[in-house]
């Protein structure tokens, strides 16, 4: 039963108007927050909205309220569907088990331009009875209460989901254009800077309108080293991978800014920041190559302005660089001319490049693979081959890329091809192993179920649609329309819902129609036995990822040691749990060395014995500790006796491995390539 609410306390008296306030407390409460962007989550307002004081003292209890803010980020222009919070929302909504809304502002539901989103929420609102609750700016009492059965609710509602979007119209969509016209006069409109400029900021100068207002100058501090990495590109013939070897050995390459450069500038700065081990600001550098390119190929440092794509002007502002140094980059950079035309010299380099750098065989894992340290991420790269294999395909390896480490430095790579093959074998036994498809069953049956609520949601708003046309219908029929404005604007909104409603029809004819991933599965599992050893030569290579998809939910790569990763694949089907494979790698693996690692071998290096320096470097080989002090220039007193310690090329970590495993060096160096050394296989899992 319904009861009618009032303030528990004198001193915060409720906001109320000419009608009686009455909520719905036998019912959940639902409080929708949702702010724009991901930066906005982290302040006040999406604090502010996540707060349950107002809920609680009005008669809800806590198990009684629903929260879910994965919301917050998402903009307010999505439809409801596209919002994972609000279609939740409409389910309860449905299923009869909220009755209340509260949420900060009309405008944290919709910023809906033509009034279809909003116009089918308070359809379903009206349908089920349910109430949308805005609040006061302290949120401790009731600004207003809709009841989408009282028609003058419905038109607030409206008006406020218009000024909504009027707001983003004014202050978003005119902002936009005042900045494409500063950017179309050659003038800083609060965009990256390029590096080595800053905008004059001063609006007067003595009391007089600044004419360089906006224009853009050399900040010399950094334009110098602009000019030098110019000058080493040329030095470098063009190579930009040698240029990007040049700067990493630097301990940074920008200097800080000075103290008197705003901080909205040094925001605009798009570089990456070098930290001491306290956590001191040295200074910047280039976060990565498509950084350097895009640097170098930037007509700004010749004194042009680009605005978006177009050549606006020649002589905009001071260059940094002279126009010949600027033309050899641009040239060998840029996929166009400074005409907007095709650089076709530009092109056919990269057709050359593509053919030697880029494999013909893709990894396939790519979509579903992931480091067990989160640190890390898993990353494809092609790596050219050299010597007598030069002319043929680069391979692709699995990388493992520091998430927050300068140039985005590679720790370890493995093979795709032979990570790859470990995963088709081990699919193709799990595939043999059973004659039927009961352990497909519960799988599909979940997968049907959340198909059967999704065309539930569809047809809640075909239905709100539908009701919405029957409205206008009426209003037609009854000659209550006889205005010819407002018969125009009748006919707009009915050709509208024409239009939401087949849009809704097509999305639930896709939702019938795609197959299931358990569907799936059962179509490659009869491909299997059809088959037979030949299958693989039946599923095209553009096929594969579509395959994978169906049959896993992730593949997580840990490298162990240097020369041993696991592998463990976690199956879309619970019945068949996860797979974890140990493997040996191929090949002599190479570790990046940590600067602190550097130091370090560098000062024991030249004095200690061969055990102590393998103790001291578990990960490195007596080969890859030797090779690395060659490389640093490091010398030793004495040769040292690497061959009583340990194999050359096995480090004191893949002799755990080893031990553990009960494996010699003859075992692994009896075939060569990549082996597979274990497989050990959990129960079934619980479905998420």
């Amino acid at each position: 039963m319904s009861r009618v609410l009032a303030p528990q306390t004198p001193q915060e008296p409720e906001k109320t108007n000419s009608w009686k306030q009455q909520l719905d407390t036998e019912h959940h409460v639902i409080i929708y927050p949702r702010v724009s962007t991901p930066e906005q989550m982290k302040n006040v307002s999406a604090e502010m909205q996540q707060d349950k004081t107002f809920v609680l003292k009005y008669g809800w209890p806590d198990d009684m309220v629903i929260m879910d803010t994965s919301d917050l980020g998402l903009s307010g222009q999505l439809r409801m569907e596209d919002r994972p919070t609000f279609n939740r929302a409409l389910r309860l909504i449905a299923e009869g088990t909220a009755k209340t809304i509260v949420v900060a502002r009309v405008d944290r539901l919709f910023r809906d331009r033509w009034g279809k989103e909003y116009a089918k929420f308070m359809e379903i609102c009206y349908t089920y009875g349910v109430k949308v609750v805005t609040l006061t700016v302290d949120r401790r009492a009731i600004d207003f209460v809709y009841d989408f059965s009282i028609s003058s609710h419905v038109d607030q509602f409206r008006r406020e989901c218009e000024a909504a979007w009027k707001y983003i119209e004014r202050h978003i969509y005119m902002m936009a254009e005042a900045k494409n016209e500063l950017g179309r006069k050659g003038l800083w409109f609060g965009a990256n800077m390029p590096t080595g400029y800053i905008p004059d900021r001063r609006e007067e100068i003595d009391g007089e309108v600044n004419p360089d207002y906006r224009k853009i100058f050399p900040y010399w501090r950094h334009g110098e080293k602009i000019d030098w990495l110019y000058d080493k590109f040329m030095e470098q013939a063009g190579n930009v991978s040698g240029l990007r070897r040049e700067i990493a050995m630097l301990p940074y390459l920008f200097p800080p800014f000075e103290d008197h450069i705003v901080k909205e500038i040094v925001n605009r700065c798009p570089l990456t920041k070098v930290l001491d081990e306290n956590g001191k600001l040295l200074g910047y550098t280039i976060g990565s190559e498509k950084g350097l390119r895009d640097m170098l190929a930037n007509p700004a440092y010749a004194g042009m302005w680009v605005h978006k794509g177009v050549l606006i002007r020649s002589d905009n502002h001071e260059p940094i660089v002279e126009l010949g140094k600027f033309l050899y980059a641009f040239n060998r950079l840029s996929p166009t001319n400074l005409d907007g035309t095709p650089n076709e010299e530009y092109l056919e380099r990269c057709k050359k490049y593509v053919k030697k750098h880029r494999s013909d065989q893709p990894a396939l894992l790519r979509n579903c693979v992931i480091a067990k340290d989160d640190r890390y991420w898993v990353r494809v790269k092609d790596v050219p081959r050299h010597g007598n294999q030069a002319d043929s395909p680069a391979r692709q390896f699995y990388a493992f890329i520091l998430k927050k480490g300068i140039g985005q430095s590679r720790k370890y790579m493995i093979l795709a091809g032979d990570v790859d093959t470990f995963f088709l074998d081990a699919l193709r036994e799990r595939l043999l192993e059973s004659d039927d498809f009961e352990d497909f069953l519960d799988e599909e049956e979940a997968e049907q179920t959340a198909r059967v609520q999704m065309l539930k949601d569809i047809d809640e708003q075909v239905n709100a649609v539908k009701s919405l046309k029957r409205k206008i219908e009426q209003q037609i029929r009854s000659g209550a329309l006889t205005n010819a404005h407002l018969l125009q604007v009748a006919n707009d909104e009915y050709n509208g819902l024409e239009e939401e409603l087949q849009r809704l029809h097509t999305r639930s004819s896709e939702v019938t129609t795609i197959k299931t991933h358990a569907q799936k599965r059962r179509t490659y599992k009869q491909l299997m036995f059809d088959a037979g050893e030949c299958w693989d030569e039946v599923v095209p290579p553009e096929e594969c990822p579509a395959m994978v998809d169906a049959f896993v939910e992730k593949v997580v790569l840990d490298n162990i040691a240097p020369r041993f990763y696991t592998l463990t694949i976690y199956w879309r089907d619970p019945s068949w749990g996860i797979d974890e494979l140990v493997c040996f790698r191929a090949g002599n693996p190479c570790i990046s060395w940590a600067p602190e690692e550097d130091e370090m071998l560098g000062e024991r290096y030249p004095t200690a014995t061969p055990e102590e320096m393998l103790n001291m470097f578990p990960h490195g080989s007596p080969f890859g500790i030797k090779h690395r002090a060659v490389r640093l220039g490091i010398e030793t007193e004495k040769p040292k006796a690497w061959g009583k310690v340990l194999a050359f090329s096995f480090s004191l970590q893949d002799y755990e491995i080893m031990e553990r495993y009960g494996l010699t060096e003859d075992d692994l160096r009896d075939e060569a390539g990549a082996k597979l050394i274990s497989t050990a296989r959990s129960g079934k899992r619980q479905r998420a």
